[in-house]
């Protein structure tokens, strides 16, 4: 669902089911974010009708209609006639969701002396006024829907009291702000929206109530389920690089980590900070984000180890192996030291195979090259010239483009394309990669926009590759120099780095306790 979330708060985006004018357009309609946000639909509407109902519901549309064709409409009238409890009004409120571009942003606003919930809805766009305005008329002329008109958005709720995460308070939002009462609200006690991320939306709270939360999940994190401390997580950050909410909250709140022991917060909460690594690369805060990186992984770090008996089970694993990456990627001594070794035993060993362990290959080798040589650049080139693995030319790929040497990274980029044993979805790969590296990312653009005929003769006209390679080429692009050689939607990078980089510098130099 993340991916979606962060592609459908784009300008421009489109519909799942947009007006088509012309035929051609139907190739770039069906792109990753369309598939992927209409995975989330389904879940969200299997939530708001239960399991069994749903089921039911999609086996009456199945058989009722073999071997013909349909429209949404018979599956919205088939999903109502076994849903008992549930209009067929009711059932088709939801096809808003497929017939507006975007979703929305909850805010919810506690009233606890009356035992009350404000709950107003707006689009979540990460962009001025003025470029949501622009948005405006393209989703005026791509839907049916007009775009003041609210989602019908099922909400779930849950407090402290209760903390029932499974069978949640449940109401409907049909208008731009309703008022929701709960007996179970009580003063000086947290609240959660949207339980368990079921619906596709994001959840903004008053500052009391993020606050709460922060204190919950310092002092006793595995009170709230794994999956809600990733959605509060992931909610809270985009909210900041949106301007909604400041960027000292979602460092506050990410503060728990040191504490954290499950994949899943982790899972988002690394993905969010190496986006956000990248693009301050530039940044006088570069090094005290590093330095605070460092300190939430060091606890789970040394906790999960090196040995493999370590691991109990393949959760644990995927959990070591993430954790270790990133530990070395942003510079804890021990992790990038063992790294080393481990490399260095891998060159000087008379085996011609790999003798590291699959869960460590990728950080081996890239924090091998990263802190060494030609000597140890060379080895892996030899080495994946020779492989005739996927899986291991794809690591050992990434891995050269770690280098810090520019003139090595720039022989990397031109054998990728000019190679015939390189294919395409490598090259891609490795120019992404480069992209990727903080000394590759300011001349990557330049190659490939100087060298496009070349590149785009060996993707053979892959749009999904083609789409791939641009958006990783571009997304780390940080000034104004780099932003004006790409479309508009990337000035965000620099709103953010302008925001983000004065916040972590400050509260660094303040000693708010975040960075203790």
């Amino acid at each position: 669902m993340t991916p979606a979330l962060v592609e459908d708060s784009l300008q421009p985006s489109h519909p799942i089911r947009p007006r088509i004018g012309n035929p051609d357009e139907l190739q770039e309609l069906f792109d990753e974010k369309c598939y992927s946000k209409a995975s989330s639909l389904v879940r969200m509407i299997q939530h708001f009708l239960g399991n069994t109902v749903f089921l039911n519901g999609v086996k009456t549309f199945l058989q009722r209609h073999s071997y013909s064709n349909v429209n949404d409409n018979d599956l919205w009238r088939a999903l109502a006639e076994t849903a008992t409890s549930k209009t067929f009004r009711e059932v088709k409120a939801l096809e808003t969701w497929i017939s507006k571009t975007g979703y929305p942003v909850i805010d919810l606003i506690q009233n606890s002396s009356r035992k009350i919930v404000k709950a107003t809805q707006k689009r979540f766009l990460i962009f001025t006024q003025e470029e949501q305005n622009k948005d405006r008329k393209y989703h005026e002329k791509h839907t049916s829907t007009k775009l003041s008109h609210p989602w019908k958005v099922p909400i779930t709720l849950t407090t402290q009291k209760e903390k029932n995460w499974q069978t949640s308070y449940f109401y409907w939002l049909d208008k731009e702000t309703d008022y929701f009462h709960n007996e179970t609200f009580a003063c000086n006690s947290w609240f959660v929206g949207n339980v368990l991320m079921q619906g596709f939306v994001r959840v903004n709270y008053d500052q009391a109530n993020w606050n709460r939360l922060i204190v919950q999940l310092a002092a006793r994190a595995d009170i709230v389920p794994p999956r809600v401390r990733a959605q509060l997580i992931h909610d809270a950050f985009w909210l900041s690089r949106a301007g909604v909410l400041t960027q000292t909250l979602s460092l506050q709140l990410s503060r728990y980590l040191v504490n954290e022991t499950h994949h899943l917060p982790w899972i988002i909460a690394l993905r969010l900070f190496e986006d956000m690594y990248a693009l301050l690369a530039e940044s006088t805060s570069y090094e005290h984000f590093k330095e605070y990186l460092v300190q939430l992984l060091s606890p789970v770090y040394y906790n999960l180890g090196w040995l493999e008996s370590s691991a109990t089970n393949a959760t644990q694993r995927f959990l070591r192996a993430l954790i270790m990456g990133a530990a070395c990627k942003f510079g804890l001594p021990d992790c990038v030291l063992k790294a080393q070794q481990l490399y260095l035993v891998e060159m000087t060993s008379l085996k011609t195979h790999n003798q590291i362990a699959d869960d460590f290959q990728q950080l081996v080798y890239c924090t091998g090259i990263e802190a060494g040589g030609d000597a140890e650049w060379g080895f892996a080139l030899r080495r994946f010239n020779g492989s005739t693995k996927a899986m291991e030319r794809h690591r050992l790929l990434a891995a050269l483009a770690c280098t810090k040497n520019a003139s090595i990274l720039l022989k990397l980029l031109e054998e990728s394309v000019s190679s015939p044993t390189i294919s395409a979805v490598e090259m891609q790969l490795a120019i992404s990669s480069v992209a990727k590296n903080p000394v590759g990312k300011t001349f990557t653009l330049s190659f490939v926009t100087n060298n496009w005929k070349r590149v785009n003769a060996k993707l053979s006209g892959s749009s999904y590759i083609t789409r791939r390679l641009i958006t990783d080429v571009t997304d780390c692009l940080s000034s104004e120099k780099e932003l004006k050689q790409v479309v508009k939607r990337k000035s965000l990078n620099i709103i953010f780095i302008e925001f983000y980089s004065f916040t972590v510098f400050i509260t660094f130099m303040n000693g708010s306790g975040i960075f203790k």
